[in-house]
């Protein structure tokens, strides 16, 4: 899956410090919230809660600093 291009310059602008990576996502937990019951009967995520995970750096925590 390819990011769109302003997600690619904002996700590679986020820092990888584990506890900014933890507030950040706490913060997206009010987005998640809202779009929770569509998300659910559409079985998937919407663009604007994926954009979000994918700027905050949600989806990269767990891969090595290395990749």
């Amino acid at each position: 899956m390819s990011l769109r291009p302003e997600t690619e310059r904002k996700a590679q602008q986020i820092p990888e410090r584990p506890s900014s990576l933890l507030e950040r996502a706490r913060a997206l937990a009010p987005l998640v919230e809202r779009e929770a019951e569509d998300a659910e009967r559409r079985g998937s995520l919407s663009p604007t809660v994926v954009d979000a995970l994918s700027t905050a750096g949600v989806f990269r925590m767990l891969l090595p600093q290395e990749h």
